[in-house]
């Protein structure tokens, strides 16, 4: 399935407020990046708001492996879908 295909049908997320929103996403060199610096939980590299390590937020995780895909840690600030 084409990237663009997989953005559009990416999950919708709780935002801070209660809200369900688009993930903050975008294509880079044929490959979906997650933004994890906006007003929706998809993942904390440092660990500050739960466990003490890298999450990925779980509705993302299951979906990537419905998809047949995973998602990486492409720097602290987004996370990367590969296909496994």
């Amino acid at each position: 399935m084409k990237a663009e295909t997989l953005q559009r049908k990416l999950p919708k997320l709780e935002d801070y407020n209660g809200n369900m929103v688009e993930v903050p996403s975008w294509i880079w060199g044929g490959v979906i990046h997650v933004s994890t610096e906006h007003d929706v939980y998809t993942g904390d590299y440092y660990g500050e708001f739960g466990q003490g390590y890298p999450t990925i937020n779980q509705k993302l995780e299951d979906w990537a492996e419905k998809h047949g895909m995973f998602w990486e840690w492409y720097n602290p600030g987004s996370i990367a879908l590969y296909k496994w």
